[in-house]
């Protein structure tokens, strides 16, 4: 996070800068012609922070939008011990996946690692229970296999 919170003050510097010549270059052509070239430099370092940001994965508990969302499709995960927990999760709904980052934790670590594990040996997928809710219950576990769909009945 703190690569980017050197481009956010720049961008929160030349923001005051260019209010406050908006707000005292009523006539004076300097000015204006400041406030013009701040302007550029606030489009120029805000497009190479929103290109930085498209790289990085979202905080889990940054998400707002999808609170109510019961489960999500866990597409690739990694785990770095001692650091968080990486997720690229499947929405329904949502046009492609996203990609997002936990805090670790030892017991979403071996769930993860378990679910996979039994995705993997059973040929289903995993889940990951309320992954935006801000409160989650201790007594289900986060990840699990889903369980494999049965086949139809034949004719």
């Amino acid at each position: 996070m703190l690569p980017l919170l050197y481009p956010f003050v720049a961008l929160v510097v030349i923001a005051t800068g260019l209010a406050g010549l908006s707000i005292w270059s009523r006539r004076m052509l300097v000015p204006k012609l400041g406030a013009i070239g701040l302007t550029l430099c606030l489009f120029v370092l805000g497009y190479g922070t929103m290109v930085e940001l498209l790289s990085r994965p979202k905080p889990i508990d940054a998400e707002w939008g999808g609170r109510d969302l019961a489960e999500a499709r866990v597409i690739a995960a990694e785990m770095q011990e001692d650091v968080a927990i990486y997720v690229w999760l499947g929405i329904d709904g949502v046009e492609g996946p996203r990609a997002y980052v936990l805090p670790w934790s030892q017991e979403a670590a071996e769930q993860l690692n378990g679910a996979m594990q039994q995705a993997e040996e059973e040929g289903g997928e995993v889940q990951m229970r309320d992954p935006f809710d801000a409160t989650p219950d201790d007594q289900d576990p986060m990840f699990f296999a889903s369980p494999v769909a049965p086949l139809p009945p034949k004719a």
